[in-house]
């Protein structure tokens, strides 16, 4: 894992491989919190669920698969409850809005949205948005992360230069 590059609402990491891209997401449990919301965006199979996996093991919770058939998955053993949402097989904005997805905000849960991008009409929730990209090369993808909560990106960045990178 190699970060690129950090601002006051971003951060860019490099990750070689699926193992690091775990374990960034073991880094980003540690600043979860109830009623935040995770914006994950990118290609099929850049990375969305191992990044989930890697956030659900910092809380405690294993087993983490992705909910593509049953769009929702509850997961209320961990630090925090967490809902894993993909939302890859829905069609319409109509279909994600019948999910009700501000439920779980509202119910205090760290609500992690794959494909997020077919959501247009996003809750006025505190965010991140994470955006993974392939790159030239078969295992390494750039990671974006971006925040308006200042306190998300500064915690990060800290955990981030305290770990070789």
């Amino acid at each position: 894992m190699k970060c690129k590059s950090v601002s006051t609402n971003k951060i860019i990491i490099e990750s070689m491989s699926e193992k690091d891209t775990f374990n960034l997401g073991v880094l980003l449990s540690k600043v979860a919190f109830p009623k935040l919301v995770i914006y994950l965006n990118g290609e099929l199979g850049a990375g969305k669920t191992h990044l989930t996996q890697g956030i659900a093991f910092g809380l405690g919770i294993k087993g983490i698969k992705s909910p593509s058939f049953i769009i929702v998955a509850e997961h209320n053993s961990g630090k925090i409850p967490l809902a894993h949402v993909d939302l890859y097989r829905l069609q319409t904005q109509s279909e994600v809005e019948e999910l009700d997805l501000e439920y779980y905000v509202d119910q205090n849960y760290l609500l992690i949205i794959e494909w997020s991008e077919r959501w247009t009409e996003k809750p006025k929730a505190e965010s991140v948005e994470i955006n993974i990209k392939y790159t030239e090369h078969d295992n390494i993808r750039t990671i974006e992360i971006i925040s308006s909560l200042e306190k998300i990106i500064s915690h990060l960045k800290m955990l981030l230069t305290n770990i070789k990178i």
